[in-house]
């Protein structure tokens, strides 16, 4: 199973690596950005990275990244407070960002409708107690067995499936 981590490790390190030609599409001004944004909104991301472009490719979609805002409420306690994300990075894990990291980036706002005080504060507390659990490495040998098609046996093909989350 060591082994496994080991080469998880190593191939998201690749995988993260942004390509080359970063995207030129319209952004928001952070300020903007920062007085539209409402504590448990998801934030969309078109990701760079190797990563990023197999997710958009397999998924269709533009965004390949998301992260949740959760304001001052996680981060560090400072006047004015920071604006924080809580994103799961494949490598540092689940962490805490400034809503500057995002600078730049083409992003997309996406509201929940209908998320009571209750279910707010029920999500802060299920975020907070995942920060620096690490990223599940099973996904990018998932990734890697649609990137890469290689001609296997019919016998093997339910062992392989066994590698990453199954």
């Amino acid at each position: 199973m060591a082994l496994l981590h080991h080469l998880g490790r190593r191939l998201a390190a690749y995988l993260a690596r942004p390509r080359a030609g970063h995207s030129s599409l319209p952004v928001s001004a952070p300020v903007d950005m920062a007085d539209a944004l409402q504590v448990g909104d998801v934030l969309l991301v078109e990701g760079t990275s190797r990563f990023s472009t197999a997710i958009k490719y397999l998924t269709q979609s533009t965004w390949s990244h998301a992260a949740l805002y959760v304001g001052g409420e996680l981060g560090p306690k400072t006047e004015p407070p920071v604006p924080m994300l809580v994103e799961a990075d494949v490598l540092e894990g689940v962490r805490l960002v400034p809503l500057s990291a995002y600078t730049g980036w083409h992003t997309r706002i996406c509201r929940p409708v209908g998320l009571g005080d209750a279910d707010l504060a029920a999500l802060l507390a299920f975020l907070k107690a995942r920060l620096g659990e690490a990223y599940d490495l099973r996904n990018v040998f998932d990734l890697m067995r649609y990137l890469v098609r290689v001609p296997v046996p019919g016998q093997m093909k339910r062992r392989m499936i066994a590698l990453g989350s199954g």
